[in-house]
């Protein structure tokens, strides 16, 4: 942004980085810092962030931009036991909506193929799973009080 590079996390949050060399970086938070990992070509293929002495990779994503028969196929609705809650996905202008009828509506982003950041905190990530024939078959939530949190697909939504 401008001058400055940027960490925006899930949650929205942006941090500055603050250069150390050509491919280290640290935040404005003690113990935190990262690396960026270059491949034999020149070009980053994932980043090291440095949290407490711990290491964590993070390869890098090539964000993607599915069309509407690409998002078509994530469309419909979601039972998960554990919770016992219902949830649709529909297509609107191009983007996928979670809804509930006690619930706000939830956006989601695609980041990479299956893989969708949602604008609450309760669905911050989405990941969807497939089967051996490619087809969607349910979605995975991870918040910060749960991990694992599994939807599996009863229905798709008639295409529009």
């Amino acid at each position: 942004e401008g001058d400055r590079l940027l960490l925006t996390t899930s949650r929205g949050v942006s941090l500055e980085l603050f250069p150390e060399s050509e491919t280290q970086f640290f935040l404005d938070i003690p113990g935190l810092g990262l690396t960026f990992q270059k491949n034999d070509e020149g070009k980053v293929h994932q980043l090291i962030f440095h949290q407490g002495g711990q290491d964590f990779p993070a390869p890098k994503v090539e964000l993607v931009k599915p069309t509407p028969q690409e998002l078509q196929e994530y469309t419909g609705t979601y039972y998960c036991k554990e919770i016992d809650a219902t949830y649709t996905i529909s297509l609107r202008s191009d983007q996928l909506v979670i809804t509930h009828r006690r619930h706000p509506d939830i956006r989601l982003t695609p980041e990479a193929r299956d893989h969708f950041m949602g604008d609450s905190p309760y669905f911050p990530m989405v990941v969807f799973a497939r089967d051996d024939r490619q087809k969607v078959t349910g979605y995975t939530i991870d918040t910060d009080q749960s991990r694992g949190i599994f939807f599996e697909k009863e229905s798709a939504s008639p295409t529009h």
